[in-house]
This record gives C-alpha cells, sequence and structure tokens, in this order.
C-alpha cells in the first residue's frame, strides 16, 4: 500500500508540475495540492516557493495563504535549528542577529531578546544587535530603552539607515524633534532622494520650529556633511541594560562565559580570513575594480576597494540601492530580488545576495561576463560553507 500510496503522490506531482509549466496562471488549487505534496515528501524549501508563486496569483484565496504561511513557518524553524548549530560550531555576529529576527517574525520576544544578550556578550561592537533590541524596544512603546539600543546602533555605524530613521522617529515619540531633523539629514547624504525620509524631514522641520528654505536657497546650499562618528573611549562602556531583567552571574559562571566568548571570537576571525580570502576570487578577473560584502543591516563584512573610497559609505549606498530595488519588485509584482546590474559609462555595479548578505562587484563594461559569473559562483559557495 505504500508503494502504491507513494506512486500515486509521485504522478500526481508531476502531472501538476507539468501544468504549472504549460500554463502561466493555474488554477488556485494547483497551488495548494502541489504544495502539500512537497512538503509531505519533505521538500519545504520547493512547498515554501509553490505557496509564495500562488499568493502573487491569488493574494486573496485563503486557502493559498493559510499554506504560505504554514511553509513559511516550518522554513523558519529549520533555519532556526541551523542557525543554533552554526552559532555553536562557527559563531560570529551577523548569526546572531539572524537567529534573534526570526524568533522576533515569530513573535518570541523573549527568546529573541536572549539570543540578543548573548550575542551582545560575544560581540559588543556589532550594531546590528543593538539595532534589533531598539525595534523590539519601539515596538512596545518603551522609547527611552529604544533610545538606548539605537543612539548605539548608530554610534557603532554611522551609515545604518533603520538605526537612524528609527532613530529619529525614537526622537520624535520623545519630543526630540531638533534631534530628529539631524538623523534624518544624515540618511540623506547618503540616500538622497529619499522620499520617506525627505516627507520626513520636512514633518521634523515644522515640528522644531525649523524653517524651510526657499527653492532658490535650496538649489544654492551645500550638500549635508557626513553624519560625524562619535570618537570611542579606549574602552567600550557596558552594553545598555536589556528589556528584561537578568540575574547576576557567579563569578565562575562569569569567567565560563569569558572561555566561551574568547572562543567564539576566534571562530568569527577565522570567519573573517575565509570572507577576505574569497575576496581574492575576484581580484584575479581582468577587469574587477573592487568588491563589497555587507549584511542585511549594511555594515561591511569584507570589501577589496581603492584605498580613496569611504567602505562605510559604499556599504551603506549598495544597502540602500538593494532595498529601494527589491521593494520595487515586491511592490510590481516580481517576486524577491537576487541579483542584478547597474550600468554606468565606464563600468557596471553588479548586486547579487548571497544568504542575508549583499555581494557588490564594482567592474569595467568590457568585463568577459562568463569569468566574472564562475567567480561569483565560486566565491558564493565559499561564503555559504562558512556561512
Amino acid at each position: 500500500m505504500g508503494l502504491l500510496s507513494n506512486f500515486m503522490r509521485g504522478w500526481e506531482k508531476r502531472r501538476l508540475e507539468a501544468l504549472m509549466e504549460k500554463n502561466p496562471r493555474p488554477p488556485a488549487e494547483v497551488f495548494v495540492r502541489l504544495a502539500v505534496i512537497y512538503q509531505d515528501t519533505g521538500d519545504i524549501t520547493a512547498a515554501s516557493r509553490v505557496a509564495k508563486r500562488g499568493q502573487q496569483l491569488y493574494p486573496h484565496n485563503m486557502d493559498i495563504s493559510r499554506a504560505s504561511k504554514s511553509m513559511d513557518k516550518v522554513v523558519r524553524e529549520l533555519e532556526k535549528e541551523r542557525l543554533r548549530q552554526k552559532i555553536e560550531s562557527y559563531p560570529n555576529p551577523i548569526l546572531y542577529a539572524r537567529l534573534a529576527e526570526l524568533y522576533k517574525t515569530d513573535g518570541q520576544i523573549d527568546a529573541s531578546v536572549k539570543v540578543c544578550q548573548a550575542g551582545i556578550r560575544a560581540f559588543p561592537d556589532y550594531g546590528g544587535t543593538y539595532l534589533l533590541l531598539g525595534q523590539m524596544c519601539f515596538e512596545q512603546e518603551d522609547f527611552p530603552g529604544a533610545l538606548d539600543y539605537l543612539e548605539k546602533a548608530v554610534e557603532l555605524d554611522r551609515y545604518n539607515y533603520m538605526a537612524l530613521k528609527l532613530l529619529a522617529d525614537t526622537y520624535t515619540r520623545l519630543g526630540r524633534h531638533n534631534d530628529a531633523v539631524e538623523r534624518l539629514e544624515a540618511i540623506l547624504y547618503f540616500a538622497p532622494g529619499d522620499e520617506q525620509v525627505t516627507q520626513a524631514l520636512a514633518v521634523a522641520k515644522r515640528a522644531a520650529g525649523v524653517a524651510e528654505p526657499s527653492p532658490q536657497e535650496a538649489s544654492s546650499a551645500a550638500p549635508p556633511a557626513p553624519p560625524t562618528r562619535v570618537k570611542e573611549a579606549s574602552a567600550a562602556p557596558p552594553p545598555p541594560a536589556p528589556p528584561t531583567r537578568v540575574k547576576a552571574q557567579e563569578p565562575a559562571r562569569v569567567k565560563a562565559d569569558t572561555v566561551t566568548r574568547e572562543k567564539k571570537m576566534k571562530a568569527a576571525a577565522k570567519k573573517q580570513v575565509a570572507y577576505e580570502g574569497a575576496l581574492n576570487i575576484l581580484k584575479t578577473i581582468d577587469g574587477v575594480r573592487g568588491a563589497l560584502l555587507v549584511d542585511a543591516y549594511g555594515l561591511v563584512i569584507a570589501s577589496y576597494l581603492d584605498d580613496s573610497v569611504d567602505e562605510e559609505l559604499a556599504g551603506a549606498m549598495i544597502t540602500n540601492i538593494y532595498r529601494a530595488t527589491a521593494r520595487s519588485a515586491q511592490q510590481m509584482g516580481l517576486g524577491t530580488f537576487e541579483d542584478g546590474v547597474i550600468e554606468g559609462e565606464e563600468g557596471n555595479i553588479h548586486i547579487i545576495t548571497i544568504q542575508d548578505m549583499i555581494l557588490s562587484v564594482f567592474a569595467l563594461a568590457t568585463i568577459r561576463m562568463g569569468l566574472l559569473e564562475k567567480a561569483i559562483r565560486d566565491f558564493a559557495a565559499v561564503v555559504m560553507e562558512v556561512g
């Protein structure tokens, strides 16, 4: 009976797949049934992909919506387990932030906070973890708490778009409109023309009583100065208090945590070496003028750039381009943005997503695309192996 059941399921799967290939808009029940078959056979990735495609074509179909949410939940649980194992073996701050984000998405706030706390203990200089804690405080309307975390995130990364924008919102909630103006202007330095930020800046200026310049004054005004980095003390201050109370640790536990943190930092250093080494793959291609790997928050992970280029500013600009493109792709019904090319007169910028990171390669227009594509695949293989 089991053999017959498997045969019938396989036959039905092939029939539905063929139907989807022939018909660009098959009936909604095709997506639901095929997603269930994929799930039953353990192919969760394919099940999720089919359910999402069906949701794009039939956004108001409740059966497809339920199937898509169910698949997403399963995918997130599998990803959580993968990240927990990675943190145990090859920890780095991005893994902590990614795991905390997944817990937050599923409404498991306490678990998300604990992961963030562990991430800060292991990697206190990574701004993405503070940003997540700031987001959770903001959503719980704990604006003073959000302020502490977000200011720390911006101190660590002055070009963090999300942290700057949410910090401006927090200042507004606390009535500090002049500070909100300053943070919004900092965003426009590396994301000029951002409509949401420009509108928010106009509102913040009115609230702060700042007069808007005339069109003539605006056109002749000098561009905004780059945001200044807060000078860090020789000994970094302890991170802000977490949203939840944590019991004091005993001396033996503190010593054990210190040893664990040192091991994790060594593992992260090895991973950084692997990323930097992977860039050598791209350096060997004639016509490549630079490369940049950033995380989802715009923080630079590895780079190969000319000394005259501000890598943090370049990372912020690439991340802003990616966000705008990804958002537009979703709004236009094109699905998830994975890669693209920005063409210029003298060269192109190739943008590729690798897991939750963004790789940008700066190359001459005359570059041999076959060689570049192979180098990018080889680079991605290294990143995914250690990621």
